[in-house]
C-alpha cells in the first residue's frame, strides 16, 4: 500500500536528538507531530485526532498549536499550569466537537515528565536501553489485536467530558532515550516486545517502506536520546 502522506525529520539541540516520522493513507492526515526544544525546557508530542470526531486533522492541529504555544511561554514547567491549559483545550474541543489523543514527554533541566491521554503511547529507556517505562493504552485492547477486533476502541480522549491523563515522572540522568506513538504504529511494530536497537532500525532506517506496506492508518512516532 502506498502513502499518500509520508515525511521524516531530525534535529539536535544541546546533546538532545530527535527523529520524526509520520505516514498517512488519507489527503489530510490526522496525526500531528510536536517539537520544541529549548536549553531549559523541551518537548516531543504524538496527537491523533480521533476518527469519529468533526475534523481529525483539525482536532490534532488545534492541540499542536495551543501546546506549542504555552510551551514558549515557558522557561521552566510546572504541572499546574500544564494541567490548566490541558483542561481549557479539553473543553474547546468538546464545545467544537473535536477529538484527539495526546502522548507528550517534557523535559526540564532535572526532570522528564511523560504525559498520556487516549491509546498512544510512550516508551522509555535507560542507559542500558532497558525498558523503565510504559504507558498504559486507555482503550479495550491494542489496535493490532486480532483477538479482539473492538481493539481501537478508546475510553479516553482530548474533548471527552470528563478528560484524565496518565502521569510518570524521572530524574533526567535515568532516562536515556524514548519512543512517542500513535496507535497506528502498533498495527506494524510491537514495540514493548522488540529490543530498542530493532525498534530504531525499524523506525529510524525503514519507516517507509514498513509503513507504506502494512499502513491502516495515520501512523506517528517520535524518537529521542541524549
Amino acid at each position: 500500500m502506498d502513502t499518500l502522506i509520508f515525511k521524516e525529520a531530525s534535529y539536535e539541540k544541546d546533546g538532545l536528538k530527535t527523529f520524526t516520522g509520520l505516514a498517512s493513507p488519507y489527503e489530510k492526515a490526522g496525526d500531528a507531530i510536536l517539537t520544541y526544544f529549548s536549553s531549559k525546557l523541551s518537548t516531543v508530542c504524538v496527537l491523533d485526532g480521533v476518527s469519529s470526531s468533526k475534523s481529525p486533522n483539525e482536532s490534532s492541529k488545534l492541540c499542536k498549536s495551543t501546546l506549542k504555544a504555552f510551551f514558549k511561554s515557558k522557561r521552566a514547567f510546572k504541572i499546574d499550569e500544564y494541567k490548566d491549559v490541558i483542561e481549557g483545550l479539553n473543553k474547546e474541543m468538546n464545545k467544537k466537537g473535536l477529538a484527539s489523543t495526546l502522548s507528550q514527554v517534557v523535559i526540564s533541566e532535572e526532570h522528564i515528565f511523560a504525559f498520556t491521554i487516549g491509546d498512544s503511547q510512550i516508551f522509555l529507556y535507560d542507559k542500558d536501553d532497558e525498558l523503565v517505562y510504559e504507558s498504559w493504552p486507555q482503550n479495550v485492547g491494542f489496535s493490532n489485536s486480532k483477538e479482539n477486533s473492538n481493539g481501537n476502541i478508546i475510553l479516553n480522549w482530548l474533548g471527552n467530558d470528563y478528560v484524565r491523563f496518565e502521569v510518570a515522572q524521572f530524574e533526567k540522568n535515568r532516562i536515556k532515550s524514548g519512543v512517542v506513538i500513535s496507535d497506528g504504529v502498533l498495527d506494524f511494530l510491537e514495540v514493548s516486545k522488540q529490543s530498542l536497537k530493532d525498534i530504531k532500525k525499524s523506525l529510524l532506517e525503514d519507516y517507509q517502506k514498513i509503513s507504506s506496506n502494512n499502513l491502516l492508518d495515520d501512523s506517528s512516532f517520535v524518537y529521542f536520546e541524549y
